[in-house]
């Protein structure tokens, strides 16, 4: 919510104002970043960067949920039903996060016409609240509306949502790696192969990495598919 009320906000409002400023015969603002924002807050006063503040905090709000809640349950799905306890693949990972996106586009756009119709130049006169946006927009134009000019957007959250979750996925990896190598020594057993020479070299190698304490042999039973590998520090 602060990112939006400090970040967001201010900064579409006065891209959405000075795009539509710039269509005119005779633009009212000049052009430039800076000397368009202070021309609009010359014009508006400092609410005038702050239209449309509320759909912009429930849009920000929502993105976050829809997007992280669609990934999380596809991606649960997907290791239950073929990859139980396995890191998925970057390419899935990117499917899940791209396919999130568009979840996310779908449920969320009507909050963005709003916030975009709210920030115009025609915003102020027109729609005084967020309710009366939505009422005006739904009764003039439709309910499809408020699904207008969603494909430059679906375009742009499909690629991020691909790029984040596959990125977080792979920063994530080790960490995960190793709250589970940890996890399992905290168990003070280990379980190894029974043909060959049982040792528990792989087991120290790995431990020895986690910073845990070596696992050393204690007993073993040829008759057995394991052998059970008791540890203690050394």
């Amino acid at each position: 919510m602060m990112e939006a009320i400090f970040a967001v906000t201010p900064s579409e409002t006065i891209k959405t104002k000075l795009i539509d400023d710039a269509k005119r015969a005779q633009p009212r603002y000049p052009p430039g970043l800076v000397s368009g924002s202070l021309a609009i807050i010359r014009d508006e006063g400092i609410g005038g960067v702050y239209r449309g503040l509320v759909p912009v905090m429930l849009r920000q709000g929502a993105n976050s949920s829809v997007r992280f809640g669609t990934y999380s349950t596809l991606r649960n799905f997907v290791q239950g039903s073929g990859r139980p306890g396995q890191p998925l693949p970057g390419g899935i990972t990117f499917g899940i996060g791209a396919v999130a996106g568009i979840v996310t586009v779908y449920a969320t756009m009507p909050l963005d016409v709003v916030k975009t119709r709210m920030q115009s130049l025609e915003g102020r006169q027109y729609y005084r609240n967020t309710l009366r946006c939505m009422a005006m927009v739904l009764r003039e134009e439709g309910l499809f509306a408020f699904w207008r000019g969603a494909t430059p957007r679906l375009a742009r959250l499909v690629l991020s949502g691909g790029i984040v979750f596959t990125v977080v996925r792979r920063k994530a990896a080790p960490l995960y790696d190793t709250h589970r190598l940890r996890s399992t020594s905290n168990a003070w057993v280990c379980w190894i192969p029974t043909w060959g020479r049982p040792s528990c070299s792989a087991a120290r190698t790995a431990l020895d990495q986690a910073h845990r304490p070596p696992c050393k042999e204690r007993g073993y039973n040829r008759k057995s598919t394991t052998a059970r590998c008791t540890t203690h520090p050394e």
